[in-house]
């Protein structure tokens, strides 16, 4: 019977399902209250709401956002 220690397995991390407003802000380097604009003007996904006072952004939504992003500034 082998006795040697075998190294543990990890899985890397699942990317978040819902970005809350400040991890978003941090993740895209602006502040919130420019998510909030973007929002009200309609060039950024809208919220989703949990809960009272429980919201934020389907992180599908905001990986859509980007790429449409990233692929105007490609054109």
């Amino acid at each position: 019977m082998n006795t040697t220690p075998q190294p543990k397995r990890t899985t890397p991390a699942a990317p978040p399902l819902l970005y809350r407003p400040t991890e978003l802000a941090r993740l895209l380097a602006v502040g919130r209250t420019t998510l909030y604009a973007w929002e009200a003007a309609g060039t950024f996904p809208r919220r989703v709401n949990l809960a009272p006072g429980v919201a934020g952004w389907l992180a599908s939504d905001v990986t859509e956002w980007l790429e449409a992003k990233t692929g105007e500034g490609a054109q």
